[in-house]
């Protein structure tokens, strides 16, 4: 349920908190809009890439938190977690692309505008949305884990497709080489291939520190509302030291 108060930021935090908001919509859409126009307007599985999910995330839970933010209304935590979770993961689009995906592009469309927005444009401004702006999410400082929720979906998403016979683009049966088990098998060590078991805990342990960073960045920098609790009260911090 949400609450009703001195909940909302004020002055100009606040209008950059919506502006930062509406940013991320508009361009989460245009990013969509270049992806459909590079591909001749034909779906072939464009909403079946993390990137094209964790975009589309984003952008409704950046219009959620606007129409929070504009009735100086206060998420409930669920929501809270939520927003950790699509943070966390296109996060993790901009950190996995940046390091193992862009080396396999052409320069060509790492240099074209759709690239530009869905992996580095937007994941950077959700971030920083995130960080500055997350007022309210103090209480749950202490639960990384929700970060998990969008890869682990994700992973069994693609393999309950892929064994459906469903085909994401070129005509592959994994949308990322990383998660294609008849190539790299599923527990593969040398020979040049990593079995898909390991690269699912790689990437697990790195979207589990992703969020935890997130977490830690929001408790320290964020712009605290009007009556807002402090993050990390010295009671807080005595009781831990007890524990």
């Amino acid at each position: 349920m949400e609450t009703r108060g001195n909940t909302g930021l004020s002055g100009a935090a606040r209008g950059a908190s919506l502006a930062l908001k509406g940013a991320v919509v508009l361009l989460a859409l245009w990013g969509q809009y270049l992806g459909f126009l590079r591909a001749g307007y034909v779906a072939a599985g464009h909403f079946l890439y993390f990137t094209n999910i964790s975009n589309i995330l984003c952008a409704a839970g950046a219009l959620v938190f606007f129409v929070y933010e504009a009735r100086r209304a206060q998420p409930p935590m669920w929501l809270l977690h939520a927003r950790l979770a699509y943070t966390a993961g296109i996060a993790l689009v901009f950190i996995v692309f940046s390091l193992l995906l862009s080396p396999l592009m052409s320069a060509a469309y790492l240099a074209s505008r759709d690239n530009l927005v869905v992996h580095n444009l937007l994941p950077m401004l959700c971030v920083l949305d995130f960080i500055l702006f997350g007022h309210g999410y103090a209480q749950a400082r202490r639960r990384p884990l929700a970060g998990l929720v969008t890869p682990l979906l994700y992973y069994a998403l693609t393999f309950a497709l892929s064994r459906t016979g469903r085909f994401f683009g070129r005509g592959s049966r994994f949308p990322y080489f990383f998660l294609d088990d008849a190539a790299n098998g599923w527990f593969t060590v040398g020979g040049g291939r990593l079995g898909v078991f390991w690269w699912m805990l790689l990437m697990t342990a790195a979207q589990l520190g992703i969020s935890a960073g997130l977490v830690f960045l929001q408790g320290r920098v964020h712009v605290a509302a009007p009556g807002e609790p402090e993050a990390n009260p010295p009671e807080a911090r005595r009781a831990e030291e007890v524990a």
